[in-house]
């Protein structure tokens, strides 16, 4: 059998799975309203607005963008709480969170996640990220991306941290 013969099947095969996966994501999932997934729609196009959006302007923040909490963001036990409207916007969100923060110097942070760190009392994945400020200072801090109802946008810093307006 030569090549050619195969890849008229295969293709015609691909072709196929493609149009039927095309179609499965065209239809509501059972239980879910038309509504609730067009609004689900609407809110990750305004998503991506935000996060590559011009850049803010240097504005030293205002005290009451830093949330005094004892140890806000630096646990486990108390880690800072964001989502978005869908599931899997949470490290999106995450990102669009520590993307704003800045240092005492009202400098941008370096970040990288570390990893996850099992679930908290919520019974929720909390994860680690690592953050360096502009003068080599080292900060840890947990974040639990299941939280819809808080975007990452309206947050505090953590103590110690800023964020930009």
């Amino acid at each position: 059998m030569k090549f050619s013969a195969l890849l008229r099947p295969t293709l015609l095969l691909t072709a196929g799975l493609l149009l039927l996966q095309v179609n499965t994501w065209a239809e509501p999932v059972e239980g879910v309203s038309r509504d609730r997934l067009d609004s689900q729609r609407r809110a990750r196009r305004q998503v991506p607005s935000a996060i590559t959006g011009p850049a803010v302007q240097a504005v030293a923040p205002s005290s009451s963008q830093t949330y005094a909490g004892q140890g806000y963001g630096y646990s486990k036990e108390n880690p800072i709480k964001l989502g978005g409207a869908d599931l899997f916007e949470g490290p999106t969100m995450s990102k669009v969170y520590l993307r704003r923060l800045r240092d005492r110097n009202n400098q941008p942070l370096q970040f990288e996640r570390i990893g996850n760190v099992g679930p908290n009392e919520e019974n929720h994945i909390v994860d680690l990220y690592r953050l360096i400020d502009s003068t080599g200072t080292e900060y840890r801090l947990y974040i639990d991306m299941y939280h819809p109802d808080l975007n990452p946008l309206t947050l505090m810093a953590p103590e110690g941290l800023q964020v930009t307006p």
